[in-house]
């Protein structure tokens, strides 16, 4: 949905509508991937690839809008840290085929932490007010609910494989119910370029 939604406004969006909407794109190759493709280890490949690609795109939505020079810094600490904790798993498992939940699970946790210091960063600027009648609102909204979700449900990974037969696996249900919640505030997100003033 904010696929079709991002596309129809696409020249009306900014940068950031623009990375928002590369986000939910390259989100869909893995997910389209568990659908068409059987081979478990095969879609483990398509969706350890979005891990680097997700945090690279959120990184950019996010740099511009955190102008404080700590933030800023702890910003790119945290995602250079991001791409060197992968590589240190991928030597660890000794496979791209082997799904990094880890890594989702800490990335999922940092883009928690980037949401709120952009909040931070929001109430100190006097310039900027943040309301439902702006993009940047959903789009953190979204973010934020989904990312909190993520980083709880992957951090449980093998412990819920090892028990599929378990109310554990309700968990996956909550998951999707959150990732749906998010594809709806993108998509409304999208709909506020027509009367709307955005961040950079």
């Amino acid at each position: 949905m904010p696929v079709v939604v991002g596309i129809f406004f696409i020249k009306k969006l900014p940068r950031s509508g623009i990375l928002i909407l590369l986000l939910v794109i390259t989100a869909s190759i893995p997910q389209l991937a568990r659908v068409l493709i059987d081979n478990k280890k095969v879609q483990y490949i398509f969706y350890n690839i979005n891990i680097p690609i997700e945090i690279t795109i959120l990184y950019l939505f996010f740099k511009p809008n955190i102008v404080t020079r700590l933030r800023s810094e702890v910003l790119s600490i945290c995602y250079y840290g991001s791409l060197l904790f992968g590589i240190f798993l991928l030597f660890y498992h000794h496979s791209f085929s082997h799904f990094l939940n880890e890594w989702v699970c800490v990335n999922y946790l940092f883009f928690t932490g980037w949401v709120l210091m952009l909040l931070l960063e929001i109430y100190e600027r006097d310039e900027v007010q943040l309301h439902p009648g702006i993009p940047l609102f959903w789009f953190i909204l979204g973010l934020f609910s989904y990312c909190c979700c993520t980083a709880l449900v992957f951090s449980l990974w093998n412990y819920i494989r090892l028990n599929e037969n378990t109310l554990l696996v309700n968990l996956w249900i909550v998951h999707d119910s959150f990732n749906i919640l998010m594809y709806i505030f993108f998509s409304y997100g999208f709909m506020c370029y027509n009367r709307k003033i955005d961040l950079k």
